[in-house]
């Protein structure tokens, strides 16, 4: 099976995390702060035009302890018309901060892309 470039997914990555550290605060509402990168592999995955990863907190009607924040990924197809998400982490600023430092992390999201990419076959 073919895989992701590794390589253009630390960077999405990295960058995320600089942006997390400088403009995610431990507790209360923020913009949701996102990162994307073109496929890096569209002649295996030509059903989709970009990647994303991002960090975002919810009302709290929804979550009530201001301190949790979700980590989430996503596909869109190339026309950004239909994207396919799911969340891949939630915990405080230095949970999220963890996991996406961690070597079980890179692994994680790879297989969470390759399953979103599959999602959007049908909308090619």
């Amino acid at each position: 099976m073919a895989q992701l470039s590794e390589e253009h997914l630390k960077e999405m990555v990295n960058k995320l995390i600089q942006r997390i550290e400088v403009e995610v605060p431990e507790s209360g509402d923020f913009n949701r702060i996102s990162e994307y990168i073109d496929n890096p592999d569209p002649d295996r995955w030509s059903n989709v035009g970009k990647y994303s990863l991002r960090i975002l907190c919810y009302p709290s009607e929804v979550q009530p302890d201001p301190r949790i924040r979700y980590l989430e990924i996503a596909a869109f197809i190339p026309s950004g018309a239909y994207k396919a998400e799911f969340a891949v982490g939630h915990g405080t600023k230095e949970d999220i901060l963890k996991q996406m430092k961690s070597p079980e992390f890179m692994p994680t999201i790879i297989d969470g892309y390759i399953e979103l990419s599959r999602c959007l076959e049908d909308f090619d």
